[in-house]
């Protein structure tokens, strides 16, 4: 009979949200995929309306009694604010995608890699950092030199 077989070490945990610093791009990105998913419910509504509104005047009754009331009223102010979210986060992402950001990114990476070696590149969507290999490592070391830490802290702040 054979030993049972033993784990070594337990596998890493994937990181949760609670282990990061919420960012604005990040809690955005949340809320656009908690619109995204609150528009399909507020879809159902509008088909209700418009279902009301083609079967009989009963039937819309119904739906303006609902809507009006003060729980309805704060579920259509709720779809109204999904929608418009949702909208302006595509129109940012719409934006992006054209590069626009891309300027702001290269903006403050040459403004905080100043004074240093480090070469901001733009080609196409991509910017790439130029950063001669003398500067930030010893010959045959993979310590980084202590005159690039800053550079190096420089650039991961932005």
């Amino acid at each position: 009979m054979s030993a049972p077989a033993t784990r070594a070490k337990p596998r890493p945990l994937s990181p949760h949200l609670f282990i990061y610093k919420p960012i604005p791009t990040m809690v955005m990105s949340i809320l656009h995929r908690i619109t995204g998913g609150a528009l399909y419910f507020g879809t159902l509504i509008v088909a209700w309306w418009t279902i009301a509104a083609a079967w009989s005047e009963d039937h819309f009754n119904v739906f303006t009694g609902v809507a009006g009331s003060w729980f309805g009223q704060l579920v259509l102010f709720g779809y109204t604010w999904a929608l418009m979210f949702h909208m302006l986060g595509g129109i940012r992402h719409l934006v992006w995608d054209t590069g626009a950001y891309m300027d702001k990114q290269e903006r403050d990476l040459r403004a905080h890699t100043a004074g240093t070696d480090v070469e901001v590149i733009r080609q196409g969507d991509d910017l790439l950092l130029n950063i001669p290999s003398g500067i930030n490592f010893a010959y045959n070391s993979a310590a980084v030199q202590p005159q690039f830490q800053r550079t190096l802290d420089q650039v991961a702040s932005v």
